[in-house]
């Protein structure tokens, strides 16, 4: 697949271009978006085949986990994720938002330590 270079206003996102990134993803696929700090790499955190390619182009140890990015509390509830009070009260209070949460339980075998943004 060729590479392609899509802008997206966060003003006012064009719901279709959001839609074509979620279906790249959605089909183990990785994209790139800018964050707060540095440009990130999305992929899908469910599918393990997306997770070791991503380790592979990043050449990454499996020692050093990914950051997961989660929509909302429903969201984290999928993943076998305990978090304590004050990580709740900081989810209920800055979520959704740029909220980072380090975990030491896994999102899968690849894992040892997940963040949770």
């Amino acid at each position: 697949m060729k590479t392609r270079v899509v802008r997206i206003d966060p003003a006012a996102p064009d719901a279709a271009l959001v839609r074509e990134a979620a279906d790249v993803i959605t089909r183990g696929g990785l994209i790139a978006f800018p964050t707060e700090t540095v440009y990130g790499l999305g992929i899908n955190a469910s599918d393990e085949r997306a997770i070791e390619w991503a380790y592979e182009i990043k050449a990454r140890g499996k020692d050093k986990p990914f950051t997961v990015h989660i929509a909302s509390r429903a969201v984290l509830s999928k993943y076998d994720v305990i978090v304590d009070e004050r990580a709740e009260k900081l989810i209920e209070k800055f979520w959704p938002g740029p909220l980072t949460i380090v975990s030491t339980r896994a999102l899968s075998g690849t894992c040892a330590q997940s963040r949770f943004t």
